[in-house]
This record gives structure tokens, C-alpha cells and sequence, in this order.
């Protein structure tokens, strides 16, 4: 493999090539090789994600996934921002900041989520990426307002909090560091 295309893997990449490589240490180079190559040809067979890649080098990949009706998706990362790619274009995202409390404590503040298909699983997989982000860069929490503009659709709106593990009061709702940690153990 061309150095060229290993930097492309490590910068896209870097925690799944990180958690592959460590998976295998005991494996001879040979077996590693096979594995990397097997990494670059399911990214290579996604043309959404190499588009993505060739487009915009200050998009992170974070997740790939499927639609409920089976379409192929890419959850990328922009600054505070989780775009749900679809063949070509971002249909949904979802919107967060980050807090900084002081150097110890860090926070994700979601501030909407908003998702062109409804039902799919483009919102689980932009969660799922969002959860990913938070696991690996030791968030304390995660949390966010409801808002009432959302009281039309409350129990989809609350089964989808719900089903990541996040606490809801019907005013707020937060993931603390214990179930970020068990939700991305279980589920990603």
C-alpha cells in the first residue's frame, strides 16, 4: 500500500486502524497487511465516503451505516456539526457545541437535530457518531433542551433519547460519562 493512501487511512480512520492493528498484535506483518487492505477496499467500495474524503479535508469521517431501507450512509464530522451523507449530498445533520467547563470537564451541548428522513435510522446513526466523538474525547456528558416546537412528535422525540440511554425530565435531556461509555461498549 502507497503512503499516500495509508495517511488517507490514518487521518480518516485512525481509531478503527488503530483498534484493528491492536487486535492483531500477535499476528505476524503478513496478517496485518491482509487486514489493513481488507479496511481499504470496504472503504474503496464506498463511493459516498471517498467522495467525502477527495471533497473536503477538514471532514471527519466518523461512521458508516445503513438506512432502514437499506440505503448506504456516512456520518461525517465538520467543526460542531454531524452531517448524515447519502449519495453525494447531507440530507440531515445534527448540531452540537462543545463546553469546556475548565480543563477537567468537558460537555457536549446538543442543539437540534435535524433529519430529512424521518424513521430510518439517519438520526440513530448521526447519535451513534456524536456518541463515538464523546467516548473518545473523554466527555463528561452530553446533554440538551427540549424544546416544544418537537411536543407534535414527543414520543418519537423521546424514544429517540430514550434508546441511547439518556436521562429525560421532559425539559432536559443527559448522557452522563457512565452510559456514554456503556452505550458505545454495546452498541458501536
Amino acid at each position: 500500500m502507497g503512503k499516500f493512501k495509508m495517511k488517507i487511512l490514518k487521518k480518516f480512520f485512525r481509531d478503527e486502524l488503530d483498534e484493528l492493528l491492536t487486535k492483531v498484535e500477535f499476528v505476524t506483518n503478513e496478517r496485518n497487511m491482509q487486514i489493513i487492505n481488507q479496511l481499504q477496499e470496504e472503504i474503496s467500495s464506498n463511493s459516498i465516503a471517498q467522495e467525502k474524503m477527495e471533497q473536503s479535508k477538514s471532514c471527519n469521517v466518523v461512521l458508516f451505516g445503513k438506512s432502514k431501507s437499506g440505503k448506504s450512509l456516512v456520518a461525517a464530522m465538520n467543526d460542531s456539526i454531524i452531517y448524515i451523507w447519502e449519495k453525494g449530498y447531507s440530507s440531515s445533520m445534527l448540531l452540537f457545541e462543545l463546553i469546556e467547563k475548565d480543563r477537567y470537564h468537558h460537555y457536549i451541548h446538543i442543539q437540534d437535530v435535524l433529519m430529512s428522513e424521518i424513521d430510518d435510522g439517519y438520526g440513530t446513526l448521526a447519535m451513534k457518531a456524536l456518541i463515538k466523538y464523546a467516548y473518545y474525547n473523554k466527555i463528561d456528558k452530553i446533554y440538551g433542551e427540549l424544546s416544544s416546537v418537537d411536543n407534535d412528535h414527543k414520543d418519537r422525540r423521546d424514544y429517540y433519547y430514550s434508546k441511547f440511554g439518556f436521562s429525560n425530565n421532559g425539559y432536559k435531556i443527559e448522557l452522563d460519562r457512565k452510559n456514554i461509555e456503556e452505550y458505545y461498549n454495546n452498541n458501536i
